[in-house]
């Protein structure tokens, strides 16, 4: 039998220079499609010395793949503490300036000024990063590849008073699942959805070889609905916002899975005129609200592979009901103290 002993490594800097290692007593990292902003916390025994937004950078893992997973972050926050390591910094990733980023022109930001026109979801977000100073990989920002704006530009301004999240968000809810996340250290835009996952597996985790004890699964129907009804812009003309259902009358007693967006201009996918219809995004819901959805939560390890948010992971876990299922990685956690390396997962399929 072939063993496997993991090391735990860690290290951090601060404004390039690294925090004495007789300071350091622990960090983890997180990253999470719930808050797209990863976060950082380093543990050590007395202040380091430091300053609002200094550049904090962290590198953690088990041995094998001591990667820097928070490379360009910021502090924002100091904790004293009475017991154990008395200090700890909390840094916060890039995107956090798109929460912090505030639209406050009085008529807010037309789709013309963000994009000079139509555009599609990708490339708005793409305006939108540029704008708040965010740097990014172009090819890393995802998107549907359908033009909007062509029909209700309205529906597309970045309003006075909405930060850049909150707009990024908006336009998730018309974009089939792809929304911004940080993933270590790299800017993305990537899809994720409630179904059962399609594509390759980015690992595979196996009970009794590298998954540790204290995971949860819950298999939920509560949220499974057999009916939809998706609305979207409301030109005024007196027939109300765009519609389409499944089925189309909604039968008596039934809740239906209601859904909308502003930035839903059509119908149907046959209607002209371009930009998202209700039909193509009321296909999306159905889809990830029609079946059983299995929540795997707490899930620990000791490896540590470069997991991040958007990844498809393989669980063979028979004790935890989930036998080589495909999952979606929604939420990660890298963290190491004296003796541990580990990395704890959220998933969902």
């Amino acid at each position: 039998m072939t063993s496997t002993i993991w090391t735990p490594y860690a290290t951090a800097t601060l404004n390039g220079t690294q925090i004495d290692t007789l300071l350091l007593k622990g960090a983890r990292v997180e990253m999470g499609l719930s808050d797209p902003v990863s976060k950082a916390y380093v543990k050590c025994i007395g202040d380091p010395g430091w300053g609002q937004g200094d550049a904090l950078t962290v590198t953690l893992g088990g041995g094998y793949n001591n990667v820097t997973r928070f490379p360009a972050g910021s502090v924002f926050q100091g904790d004293y503490l009475n017991s154990g390591p008395n200090f700890e910094l909390v840094g916060r990733g890039p995107l956090y300036a798109v929460q912090k980023y505030r639209m406050n022109r009085a008529k807010g930001l037309t789709l013309t000024d963000l994009t000079g026109g139509p555009a599609t979801d990708e490339d708005i977000q793409k305006a939108v990063l540029d704008i708040v100073g965010v740097s990014y990989t172009a090819g890393n920002i995802g998107g549907t590849g359908i033009v909007r704006g062509a029909l209700a530009p309205d529906g597309y301004t970045w309003r006075r008073g909405e930060t850049a999240l909150a707009y990024s968000q908006r336009l998730t809810k018309a974009s089939l699942g792809y929304k911004l996340v940080e993933s270590n250290g790299e800017i993305f835009r990537t899809q994720v959805t409630d179904g059962i996952p399609t594509g390759a597996a980015d690992f595979t985790l196996t009970e009794g070889i590298d998954i540790f004890e204290g995971a949860h699964t819950q298999r939920e129907t509560f949220n499974r609905f057999t009916s939809w009804e998706v609305t979207g812009f409301d030109y005024g003309d007196g027939f109300g916002p765009v519609r389409f259902g499944n089925p189309d009358v909604i039968p008596d007693g039934e809740e239906n899975y209601a859904y909308s967006s502003e930035m839903i201009e059509r119908a149907l996918d046959s209607d002209p005129g371009g930009g998202i219809s209700c039909e193509t995004v009321e296909a999306y819901v159905e889809s990830n609200t029609d079946h059983e959805i299995t929540h795997l939560s707490g899930l620990v390890t000791p490896r540590d592979d470069s997991f991040g948010p958007g990844q498809i992971i393989i669980v063979n876990a028979p004790t935890l009901g989930v036998n080589g299922q495909k999952l979606w990685l929604v939420g990660v956690t890298c963290e190491t103290d004296p003796d541990w390396y580990l990395t704890t997962l959220e998933l969902v399929g």
